[in-house]
């Protein structure tokens, strides 16, 4: 029965150029729905995959806040930088002063040089100077002068240091006789 309505329709579809294309046009319809059916689960299972990702990162993110937490109030307790701070641009040249105070009662003659050139400085946000001084038996004074310059409140560094010692004689023993040395102070 099934044959004998197709068989009859088939050829009323053929014989009408509205039918056909009313026929046509439901195909299209058909396939477009199939298409977009298609597009649309695609879309959910990565709109899926995303909104997973996404709670993924979310806890990294709070489980990051809390260890940055924790390591603020480890450094808080820490307390480094809440006694220092970095040194301003017109800190630079007097700077020099301050280790003129430290490091002339060790030697009047001692030479203070800022190494670093301005363009450097407002690159890198560091000022080196070289210190060279004669000891000749102060020892006591100079690492007096040096808990001084750690317990100042500028942050530095202390780079590239050399003694030189000179023999007393028959004992064998050696004297300190010149430090040479590099400090790094870091600015804003």
């Amino acid at each position: 029965m099934k044959s004998a309505k197709r068989s009859t329709i088939w050829p009323i579809i053929k014989s009408s150029k509205i039918l056909r294309s009313l026929n046509l046009l439901i195909a299209l319809l058909v396939v477009l729905i199939i298409v977009s059916v298609s597009i649309q689960l695609s879309f959910r299972s990565k709109y899926q995959m995303n909104q997973e990702e996404v709670l993924k990162n979310e806890q990294a993110y709070q489980n990051l806040q809390i260890i940055a937490q924790s390591n603020v109030q480890a450094f808080a307790e820490d307390d480094v930088f809440l006694k220092k701070s970095f040194a301003d641009y017109e800190e630079v040249v007097p700077f020099i002063a301050f280790l003129e105070s430290l490091f002339s009662v060790i030697d009047p003659k001692a030479e203070i040089i800022i190494k670093s050139k301005e363009e450097q400085i407002f690159i890198d946000h560091f000022a080196d100077y070289t210190v060279q001084m004669d000891i000749k038996g102060a020892e006591s004074i100079l690492y007096k002068a040096f808990d001084e310059l750690e317990n100042s409140r500028f942050i530095m560094n202390l780079m590239n240091f050399e003694m030189g010692y000179k023999p007393i004689g028959d004992e064998g023993t050696n004297l300190l006789d010149r430090v040479e040395f590099t400090i790094r102070l870091f600015l804003k």
